[in-house]
């Protein structure tokens, strides 16, 4: 169960990580653009947005 805990931190961290990051992480984590596109930056923010609200749920 713990390891589940540890889990669900972990991934709320990373996602957090790239919500505020200038770059959404593309670049400074994922090292996929080297011309940051504020469409990538965008999805890369709401994709872990919807999976921080997806663990928020599953939690709840």
């Amino acid at each position: 169960m713990y390891f589940f805990y540890l889990l669900t931190v972990f991934t709320i961290i990373r996602s957090l990580i790239h919500i505020f990051t200038p770059d959404g992480g593309a670049q400074s984590i994922a090292s996929i653009l080297n011309s940051y596109s504020a469409v990538v930056i965008h999805l890369f923010a709401e994709w872990e947005l919807a999976t921080v609200v997806d663990l928020n749920l599953r939690i709840v």
